[in-house]
């Protein structure tokens, strides 16, 4: 599929998956392939892309272990073959490696996403040797927020011009359809919860990191037709199961698993409060989608999520990470339902700043047609 537009962009992307963040990714890259001639490199895995841009190729379409020299050299001829074909410009998705190898090409643009806090935790000195090194040598850093991009700026000391802010999105449009059509009264029969009881729900990595150590003290707090829905895996799983049976709490919590994103939906649809207790949060997918169904949530202040919020509720975003005070804002909006039902539609008008459209723009402004 050939377009006659000037501006060319290779867009590198390090997973395309169904069932990770990346699906994100490959639908956002369908939808800049329409008006961009842009061609595409997927590290690791599949994906229905050859119908939306100039041209897809695979480093690892298996998904099998790879020789690593291999792979660098491998992904290393396919930047050189699109740097013949006139990309000069390289958005680089989460990949430090691809990054560095388009930045060795002289006359690129190298574009680096990343949006998280990986400053906040040790590194051995050769990983932080390897991140200094990317940093330095890309023409900019884009994430989500300009206050992310500083944090990134002051810790690997390069200058804040290179930032260029774009926040994550979500496609409102598509959430509603699929939201719209949720029968609450079905989802709360199928998990035995009663439409009286109070829902909350956490769908989080189950890790310290992710706040996954912070369950139970949010629950032991709450009164007992409070439920806790929890989805997702991880290493702290088999920990909280044993707190909930030590303070037998098996009937207030529903612990489900990893599951499908429209699984997601339909038990925000019956959430009265989302619990996003992460320490380190980059800019969360799960807030938006919790914003979209217009679900208050409480979360800690880490990365982007203060800025995520409408000013008005930013009290709902903890310092610190005091659970005293977080496990209180829970409470005061369990116990106040005008104020918790306020906060969630003044949290799903806001979250049009980032529909799909508003972010797509903000992309082709700011790297597809500079």
């Amino acid at each position: 599929m050939s377009k006659n537009i000037p501006n060319k962009l290779l867009y590198i992307l390090p997973e395309a998956s169904k069932v990770t963040h990346m699906k994100y990714n490959v639908e956002f890259i369908k939808s800049l392939g329409e008006d961009c001639d842009m061609s595409v490199i997927i590290e690791k895995g599949d994906s229905d892309l050859k119908d939306y841009v100039t041209d897809v190729v695979y480093i690892n379409k298996a998904n099998k272990k790879q020789n690593k020299i291999l792979r660098v050299l491998v992904t290393l001829f396919y930047i050189i073959k699109f740097r013949f074909q006139g990309y000069k410009k390289i958005y680089v998705h989460y990949s430090f490696l691809s990054a560095i190898l388009a930045s060795l090409l002289p006359g690129n643009t190298v574009y680096y996403w990343n949006c998280g806090l990986p400053f906040k935790y040790k590194r051995s000195k050769l990983v932080m040797a390897y991140e200094f090194v990317a940093y330095h040598m890309i023409d900019y850093l884009v994430t989500g927020t300009e206050e992310l991009g500083k944090m990134y700026a002051n810790y690997y000391k390069f200058s804040s011009r290179k930032i260029r802010a774009i926040p994550n999105w979500i496609n409102i449009e598509q959430f509603n359809n699929e939201f719209d059509k949720i029968d609450a009264a079905n989802i709360f029969k199928e998990l035995k919860i009663e439409n009286t009881n109070r829902v909350l729900f956490f769908n989080q990595r189950l890790s310290e990191r992710k706040g996954a150590h912070y369950i139970m003290k949010v629950m032991e707090s709450m009164a007992s037709d409070v439920i806790m829905i929890v989805t997702n895996d991880g290493p702290y799983k088999e920990t909280l199961l044993r707190e909930i049976k030590d303070n037998n709490m098996e009937n207030r919590f529903r612990v489900i698993g990893k599951v499908a994103h429209h699984r997601i939906l339909e038990i925000l649809k019956i959430t009265d409060l989302y619990v996003l207790s992460s320490e380190e949060e980059g800019m969360s997918h799960s807030l938006l989608e919790a914003m979209a169904a217009g679900v208050a949530t409480v979360a800690f202040d880490v990365g982007s999520t203060y800025e995520m919020y409408p000013d008005i509720y930013k009290n709902y975003v903890v310092k610190n990470l005091d659970i005293n005070e977080y496990v209180a804002k829970i409470k005061y909006l369990l116990s106040n339902e005008i104020e918790r039902k306020e906060f969630g539609s003044t949290m799903k008008s806001w979250v049009q700043k980032y529909d799909k459209p508003t972010v797509l723009e903000l992309f082709k402004n700011n790297i597809t047609n500079s």
